[in-house]
């Protein structure tokens, strides 16, 4: 992974706000221009009293991770202010046209349909880098699609994360809530217990409704209620259902099959009726897609869920044409203070952490806070908070932790500025695999066992 660059003092000061380009819970996005007349995108993320919110710490996680990569929006740098009057945090990322959901008001029927294969390999590109890294984007829509046209070729981008989330299919799913409401699939809809399939797929359902809604200019499924969007899904479906209500409980007993029915568009329909397969066990995911769409089938593994035998993201990465470089994650020199890593694996469990966080904790402690002058419980524990309030859809109770809140807050923020937001790394992901797999207890670990030798466990729990 390619570390985040923290932006000049002066970088903001010296440039002048053109317009907003909008507006969301969490903070605005500003497109602003440089004294040498060269424009960025800033997004101001809102302070709150309790630290960072955990949708703008993933989706500035997110963005470092994947600097570099073609088809997501490229981070730029990050502006720290540590003042409790401004905002905590700027992101400025490279600037666009615009979204997807305005090009596809001003362009013409024929045009769009031109682009929509474009489009299409490009959203399933981006959604290759975040299968291989176990992470689903979770909000994929026109607003979140960003647009620039250069001369003849038009280029579509991913953006904003903040539902992005870590996880591993049958071992770790998020349980916040997931898309807007009109790009939901009908498991999310009908609330089927999101252990039982294969929780990438619903990038897939979500990105072939934004296809469709681009070629058409209309959107797919419009609704106020989730009842309202699935009765439009069965009217436009070929499935084993009778009825709307029919429609709903098979989708929520994982038992609905079928398509929804897709009319000639370009040759895409064909992808995009497999997309939108009811059934999210069968529903292909964006490496398999890609896969027979512009490499050699043989050229590509996809392993089975939950496995072991992960596959490198470099492996996969190097087939859709996306730098190696930018999801690689240097090899830090790891530290090891017993007395921390026992308070998180305590304070873990007092809280009911989740394996993922805990392990996640644990990484950022003992490899990326090596210059941060605090001390190691306070450390540990905002290094666990931290990983819990970027993992897991609550953020822990101040009540919980020992320090005072405020010196705990100013420990975040500056954890989190020296290890440059890097939350996770494709490193532990077969640490975390391996650790699900054997069923490992991190409350029966007595950490002075390891201790010393941290590298060695985890190189035990992960099978290299």
């Amino acid at each position: 992974m390619i570390a985040c660059s923290f932006i000049d003092d002066d970088f903001l000061a010296a440039s002048r706000i053109v317009k907003q380009l909008g507006s969301g819970v969490h903070g605005s996005v500003f497109l602003v221009e440089r004294s040498n007349g060269e424009q960025y995108a800033v997004k101001y993320a809102k302070a709150i009293v309790s630290g960072l919110n955990q949708n703008v710490l993933s989706d500035i996680d997110t963005a470092v991770r994947f600097r570099g990569s073609p088809h997501i929006i490229q981070l730029v740098g990050i502006r720290y202010d540590s003042s409790p009057v401004h905002p905590n945090i700027a992101m400025i990322m490279e600037a666009m046209d615009s979204n997807l959901k305005d090009f596809s008001s001003t362009t013409a029927p024929e045009t769009r349909l031109r682009l929509a294969p474009e489009l299409l390999t490009s959203l399933l590109r981006a959604l290759t880098v975040f299968e291989v890294n176990c992470l689903g984007h979770f909000d994929v829509k026109p607003h979140n699609i960003l647009v620039k046209s250069q001369g003849d070729t038009v280029h579509f981008k991913l953006t904003d994360f903040g539902l992005s989330r870590v996880c591993f299919p049958s071992h770790h799913v998020p349980t916040n809530t997931l898309f807007s409401m009109w790009y939901r699939p009908p498991e999310l809809l009908a609330k089927r217990r999101r252990d039982t399939f294969n929780i990438h797929a619903t990038d897939i359902w979500a990105t072939a409704i934004t296809v469709l809604e681009f070629i058409t200019g209309v959107p797919v499924a419009p609704g106020r209620y989730p009842l309202q969007v699935l009765e439009r899904y069965y009217n436009s479906s070929k499935s084993n259902a009778t009825s709307a209500v029919h429609f709903y409980q098979l989708a929520e007993s994982g038992k609905l099959v079928g398509n929804v029915q897709i009319p000639p568009f370009g040759g895409i329909e064909t992808a995009l009726s497999h997309m939108l397969t009811l059934d999210p066990n069968k529903r292909p995911l964006a490496r398999e897609i890609v896969a027979t769409v512009d490499v050699p089938i043989e050229a590509i593994t996809v392993p089975d869920y939950p496995g072991t035998n992960h596959i490198l993201a470099r492996e996969i990465v190097a087939t859709v044409d996306v730098p190696i470089e930018a999801i690689t994650v240097p090899d830090y020199p790891r530290r090891s203070h017993p007395v921390g890593v026992n308070h998180i694996l305590y304070l873990g469990s007092r809280l009911n952490a989740s394996l993922t966080s805990i392990l996640i904790a644990i990484e950022i402690y003992t490899r990326y806070i090596h210059d941060v002058p605090i001390p190691h419980l306070i450390e540990a524990t905002a290094s666990l908070r931290i990983a819990m309030t970027y993992n897991e859809n609550r953020l822990p109770s101040t009540e919980s932790f020992s320090p005072a809140i405020r010196t705990l807050i100013v420990t975040e923020q500056r954890i989190l500025h020296a290890i440059t937001y890097r939350i996770y790394n494709h490193h532990l992901t077969p640490v975390i695999h391996r650790a699900y797999k054997n069923k490992v207890n991190m409350r029966t670990i007595d950490p002075n066992v390891y201790g010393q030798s941290l590298d060695r466990w985890l190189v035990s729990l992960s099978g290299h």
